[in-house]
């Protein structure tokens, strides 16, 4: 139990991604479990949703400006970028492998979700899934590492499929996909939690689940 627990503690303490995803996901439950509006709370989870990458964005520019300052204030690394080096694409390439792909395979993993979704409205020929179940899985998609983000959504994604098979096999009338709506609405946040805190045992076992330039 103690190992497990210091597996978590650690984790948590020197992952600042493991502090966005637990703040993003208690904003994200108040809202979505609140009694607003349908399209005030629509409204709010697409103004999340680009907030959030803001944040990554600046995070990524502030990161990249103080190791540009860092290695210009060193004897040694100074000739690695502008002006004592020839080039800059040494420092950007290096730059983009450790403070930018990680915004970028997120919104892979956004768009991979979003493809997903137009997918089956297009098989089933109708709307299956609600707005604001959409926005909050493109949400929860980019407040995890890719691929664990996809990983999420697939258990999502399963658990919807045999909730369908459930009422094609057991209900006593006739289930049309095409004509009822069936979403997994109410249960991306307790799949996105449940991840959340399984997170630190997975990731740390699995590391090829978190995408990790170094």
């Amino acid at each position: 139990m103690d190992i497990i627990r210091d597996k978590f503690i650690n984790f948590s303490f020197f992952d600042i991604y493991f502090f966005i995803s637990f703040i993003s996901l208690v904003i994200v439950s108040l809202i979505f479990y609140s009694k607003i509006g349908e399209n005030i709370k629509t409204s709010i989870l697409l103004f999340l949703i680009f907030f959030l990458i803001e944040i990554f964005i600046i995070k990524s520019i502030f990161l990249t400006i103080a190791q540009y300052l860092i290695w210009l204030n060193h004897p040694l690394s100074k000739y690695l970028v502008p002006p004592y080096a020839n080039s800059v694409y040494y420092f950007l390439d290096y730059a983009m492998s450790r403070f930018w792909f990680d915004l970028f395979f997120r919104l892979i993993g956004v768009l991979v979700v979003i493809s997903i979704i137009f997918a089956i409205n297009f098989i089933l020929k109708r709307e299956i899934f609600y707005e604001d179940e959409k926005l909050l899985m493109s949400y929860i998609t980019l407040i995890f590492f890719f691929p664990y983000n996809l990983v999420i959504i697939f258990l999502g994604f399963v658990t919807l499929l045999f909730s369908w098979l459930i009422k094609i096999i057991f209900c006593s009338k006739k289930f049309e996909l095409t004509e009822e709506r069936l979403s997994f609405r109410n249960y991306w946040l307790v799949v996105a939690w449940l991840c959340f805190l399984l997170q630190p045992f997975v990731l740390v076992n699995y590391s090829f689940l978190k995408y990790r330039p170094f």
